[in-house]
């Protein structure tokens, strides 16, 4: 019987601890972590997909506070801490002199043991405006986290305008500014100056089309209309040079008369094409013969 017994009361220990175990770890458990962008407490409503933390991009190239979404995850001493980000970037200190922290710095995971503290401390950035995620995992637990870049200034310009334009009138060109990530800059002073014609209507932003719209007016007599489209912007050391001006011209020009010269030139190689095609067709079998133009 003793014999018997003691394996009995083995076996109740072993199923004591398992079922202590499987206690101890919470169903649906989240790690609760400290967040905030800048000074604002963003802990809340990070986590969820629709109203992401929303930093500044480094614009400057120097990841700084104003640029992160800061995690301070309080755990029990010793916890491995782990956090992997998707369309964002993770670093464990800010932009220091002496210790730069640029905009290309950073990694998609970090692992920090808290070792004989109780805290683990990182940061989040991103250079696009698009919704990125970090999902933080501490002792089995785990909570996702969502930031969405805000555009810095504007740092690069294009213009669009058509290359001809009949006499005196209303033409539209159209502009988009970027960062200088490539982010669209939806505030951005365009300045617009021309040689010949005038700027009836300035760029500015249309939120429908997403772009700058603005009206040049062409002058009365034919020629080059030629402009100059300016933003005001100052390059960054270690990233590419700001595109802040570019040139654009417009041929003004009296569209019946256009018409005229094309529709002659068009009836010229209607008549030099047939010429040719008669001469082939002398040439060559009926069946291999060319249609002429009427």
């Amino acid at each position: 019987m003793t014999s018997l017994k003691k394996p009995l009361i083995a076996i109740a220990s072993a199923v004591a601890l398992v079922a202590t175990a499987i206690l101890a770890v919470p169903a649906n458990a989240t790690v609760n972590a400290a967040v905030t962008v800048g000074a604002t407490d963003v802990a809340t409503t990070s986590k969820v997909s629709t109203t992401p933390a929303t930093p500044t991009v480094p614009s400057d190239n120097k990841v700084d506070l104003a640029d992160t979404v800061k995690f301070v995850v309080t755990v029990p001493t010793g916890t491995v801490v782990r956090a992997t980000a998707t369309d964002a970037k993770l670093v464990t200190a800010l932009d220091a002199v002496g210790a730069e922290v640029s905009a290309s710095a950073g990694t998609s995971s970090v692992e920090i043991n808290t070792g004989s503290g109780t805290t683990a401390t990182f940061y989040a950035f991103t250079t696009k405006t698009t919704t990125g995620s970090v999902v933080v995992t501490a002792g089995g637990s785990s909570s996702t986290y969502y930031l969405k870049g805000l555009a810095g200034s504007a740092y690069n310009l294009s213009v669009s305008v058509p290359t001809v334009a009949g006499l005196g009138s209303d033409v539209d060109f159209t502009a988009t500014a970027t960062d200088v990530f490539g982010n669209a800059v939806e505030n951005a002073t365009i300045t617009t100056t021309l040689l010949r014609g005038t700027v009836k209507t300035a760029l500015t932003w249309n939120s429908t089309d997403k772009l700058y719209k603005g009206v040049i007016t062409t002058p009365a007599t034919a020629g080059t209309v030629a402009g100059i489209a300016n933003i005001s912007a100052t390059d960054v050391t270690g990233l590419a040079k700001a595109v802040k001006e570019v040139s654009f011209s417009v041929a003004a020009a009296d569209l019946a008369t256009q018409v005229a010269i094309l529709s002659a030139d068009n009836a010229k190689l209607k008549a030099d094409y047939n010429k040719l095609a008669k001469k082939y067709n002398k040439l060559v079998k009926k069946n291999k013969r060319v249609k002429l133009i009427k």
